[in-house]
């Protein structure tokens, strides 16, 4: 079983949680976490040059331990 909405820390913008963070997929195959308090939402998808080898974020479990792992 995959990770899920619940596992996701607080918004690193207005430290909102619970209800208030989803995870959506913004286009199809991408998914994110969003934070419906502030808007924020992570991870973002696009490929660096030096990166260009590596697929994006792809799954909801992706994108939670991207959102979880930030700086």
């Amino acid at each position: 079983m995959g990770r899920t909405v619940t596992d996701l820390r607080p918004c690193p913008f207005c430290w909102a949680l619970g209800a208030d963070l989803a995870l959506s997929e913004i286009s199809p195959g991408v998914w994110a976490a969003v934070c419906c308090e502030c808007g924020a939402q992570g991870p973002s998808n696009h490929l660096m040059e030096d990166e260009s080898d590596k697929e994006p974020n792809t799954t909801a479990e992706q994108a939670v331990t991207e959102w979880n792992t930030r700086a």
